[in-house]
């Protein structure tokens, strides 16, 4: 009967061992995380808002940007964490701006601005629990900027242009409330902006 007992417990033990394993095995193998972000006051808009003024190719004229409206940074990133605390990932992002051309006061054209973002990411989360994160991070990134507009004085100027600048993002603090797919609001400064929140999934 006491030898029973022992069989009894030891494959009890045995059995919750092989369920604890599993668990953290499942746990672990969540590896993958991809989110949509939007992010509000990013560097592009804050760039964008620092050159208040444009200057046309035909005629050299200097037109005021005035009545600018900000569409805010929408984001599609993807993280691997290569240990349980620590990630790195890729992000693609999406910005625009535009405004009308002043000259004299009076309105002589329109401007847009379109921002594609690219960059390589790295997150650190100080903690990570099953419903639960708190991590920082950054990233640096090349931003395509393309630029079109459209002048009405005398004759009718459409021009574009196009370049590219180095971008980076800090994340100051980030907080991830969920299990598997859970929402998360991000503070920091760069293209994702001074806040950014949004959803993502974890696999």
């Amino acid at each position: 009967m006491i030898r029973f007992k022992t069989k009894l417990l030891l494959c009890s033990l045995y059995f919750i061992f092989i369920l604890s394993y599993t668990g953290i095995v499942i746990h672990a193998q969540e590896r993958h995380d991809i989110s949509i972000q939007y992010g509000l006051v990013t560097t592009p808009e804050i760039f964008d808002a620092l050159a208040p003024e444009i200057t046309t190719d035909a005629e050299a004229s200097i037109y005021e940007k005035t009545n600018k409206q900000w569409l805010g940074g929408f984001y599609v990133n993807y993280k691997y964490f290569y240990i349980p605390s620590m990630s790195v990932g890729l992000t693609f992002g999406y910005d625009r701006v535009w405004c009308n051309l002043e000259y004299g006061r009076e309105k002589q054209g329109e401007c847009s601005r379109d921002f594609y973002t690219i960059s390589a990411e790295w997150t650190v989360h100080y903690i990570r629990k099953d419903y639960f994160q708190m991590y920082s991070g950054g990233g640096l990134a090349a931003t395509f900027v393309y630029e079109d507009y459209s002048v009405y004085d005398g004759n009718q100027e459409i021009s574009s242009k196009s370049k590219v600048y180095p971008n980076f993002n800090f994340t100051f603090t980030g907080l991830r409330f969920g299990p598997q797919c859970a929402f998360f609001l991000e503070t920091g400064f760069g293209y994702k902006g001074i806040i950014c929140g949004g959803i993502s999934t974890q696999f």
